[in-house]
């Protein structure tokens, strides 16, 4: 099942875009392109929400929660700076209700 989810991103990602698994259930989208992230992770949302995946005889649906961080990586801010700020944004996503986007930027 989750082989399947974590497929997903790829078809919404150019070359320049990394997608790797994070730990547990998560995974990390590091974009560095013109396209807008809250926009691609809502597409990523809406795909996964629309996958049906066989479990033995059964079709299983799932979401995902979604913590997006945009930063311009000019003002001073790490790689941890944003991974830390996404993972705010991840938290209040599952916080208020899952299967949503929850977008954050280090450069207000």
């Amino acid at each position: 099942m989750l082989k399947t989810v974590a497929n997903v991103p790829l078809s919404f990602l150019c070359e320049r875009c990394r997608c790797c698994r994070w730990g547990g259930e998560e995974f990390l989208v590091l974009m560095q392109c013109g396209h807008e992230p809250g926009e691609v992770a809502e597409r990523i949302r809406t795909a996964v929400d629309n996958t049906v995946i066989m479990h033995g005889d059964e079709q299983v649906r799932v979401t995902v929660s979604v913590g997006v961080c945009i930063s311009d990586a000019v003002t001073g801010e790490t790689v941890h700076d944003a991974i830390d700020c996404a993972d705010r944004a991840l938290y209040k996503s599952k916080t208020d209700g899952k299967n949503r986007i929850t977008v954050y930027s280090l450069d207000a």
